[in-house]
């Protein structure tokens, strides 16, 4: 369990991002590096403008499976793996 204030290594969010706590989340002093995946919309499609993106998810359903998807990454890789979708 995260400490309180700290992010859940696998969520669903509404709310905004914290992408320095999501890295302190995964960061280990013995591997070499850390990454983090930050989607961000771009201003223009080929329809036109963007002006708001909608997702729909199976709430019930995909925390486990995000962390399925996690634990086998850490599993085969010996990464640690937050999985955190807003």
């Amino acid at each position: 369990m995260a400490d309180a204030g700290a992010p859940e290594r696998v969520a669903l969010t509404r709310a905004p991002l914290d992408p320095g706590a999501l890295l302190a989340l995964v960061a280990d002093p013995g591997h070499g590096g850390t990454c983090l995946f930050l989607g961000t919309t771009r201003p223009d499609a080929d329809a036109g403008s963007v002006a708001a993106l909608d997702y729909e998810a199976y709430e019930e359903m995909a925390p486990a499976e995000l962390a399925r998807v996690a634990d086998d990454a850490e599993a085969r890789f010996g990464a640690r793996v937050a999985i955190v979708h807003r």
